[in-house]
């Protein structure tokens, strides 16, 4: 089973940068995907998603960067912001950050249950 490593965020007007201490692994299986506000990271023994709470793109911009020397080992992803200039609230909150989006809840729907499978 993977293990989350230990990360950290910060931002600037144009990137957001995802810190990934990662000690001791095989950069070339290095695997980092970027879609709207979701971001993953895996290289065996290593899983990272994180749901940001704005929109980064992948062009040629978006890179990681290995600094063998960091920590020994860590992997620096430069995610650039689909705004450039707009200001991503709670990075700091990483559990939050690592909780996938729910369902919203209507009090209205006569079948709540998400679930179609009415024998679960």
């Amino acid at each position: 089973m993977p293990t989350t490593p230990k990360f950290s965020l910060r931002q600037d007007d144009d990137f957001v940068y995802v810190d990934i201490h990662v000690p001791w692994i095989r950069v070339s299986e290095a695997e980092i995907h970027v879609e709207g506000c979701a971001f993953s990271f895996y290289c065996k023994p290593y899983l990272l998603k994180l749901t940001l709470p704005g929109e980064v793109v992948d062009d040629e911009r978006c890179r990681g960067v290995y600094d063998l020397d960091k920590n020994n080992g860590t992997i620096t992803a430069h995610l650039p912001k689909a705004e450039p200039g707009t200001f991503f609230p709670d990075l700091d909150l990483k559990s939050r950050l690592l909780v996938a989006p729910t369902l919203s809840f209507n009090p209205n729907d006569p079948n709540p249950n998400p679930n179609p499978n009415p024998n679960p």
